[in-house]
């Protein structure tokens, strides 16, 4: 597993091992970023469910500002701080222990306002609605914020979330990606 693009493209991380973890490929991982293009730079990302890390680090690769990365565990949360550490962004970046699934909300939006979540839950807790529900409590009234969410397809999303709509959606075999937008703007880079 490698950064694809940005100040860090080529530099190999360190991967997660056993058959209960499903790591983003790089060519979705490649296809999120090629849409979201420069809309990435100087934003503040949460990445849950963080896994590796892959996606907060190939967004700060690609410009963003910050990241903080959530996880339940205590191996990802290593692995993290592991690549975090290679890439050397300690300055940049957050590492937040976190029960996404169990907890009732998420995190203090006005905290912590982030442009762009990634949302990648395992497949079989069916966590999507309800992760995307927990985080529509904590953003503010008419404040911007994506979400890039990463499921199977037959996972079949709801086209409104309350704040949250869906305004695009892209299949890659076996896995599915959506992009919802708080507010009643399209994002420009869909």
């Amino acid at each position: 597993m490698r950064v694809s693009a940005g100040e860090f493209k080529g530099k190999k991380l360190i991967p997660i091992k056993g058959k209960s973890i499903r790591p983003v490929s790089n060519k979705i991982k490649a296809a999120i970023f090629n849409i979201l293009g420069s809309y990435i730079k100087g934003k503040k990302i949460l990445d849950l469910f963080a896994g590796t890390g892959a996606f907060g680090i190939e967004a700060i690769s690609s410009g963003a500002e910050f990241c903080v990365f959530m996880d339940n565990s205590k191996y990802s949360l290593s692995i993290i701080n592991k690549n975090i550490n290679l890439c050397l962004l300690q300055d940049k970046t957050e590492i937040i222990k976190k029960d996404i699934i169990k907890s009732y909300t998420l995190i203090n939006y006005s905290e912590y306002p982030f442009d762009i979540i990634f949302l990648d839950p395992p497949y079989k807790a069916n966590a999507m609605v309800s992760t995307i529900e927990k985080i529509s409590k904590t953003v503010l009234e008419n404040s911007k914020v994506i979400i890039v969410a990463e499921h199977s397809i037959k996972t079949k999303l709801p086209k409104i979330i309350t704040p949250f709509i869906l305004y695009d959606a892209r299949r890659y075999g076996n896995t599915a990606v959506s992009f919802f937008s708080s507010g009643i703007n399209k994002p420009y880079f869909t």
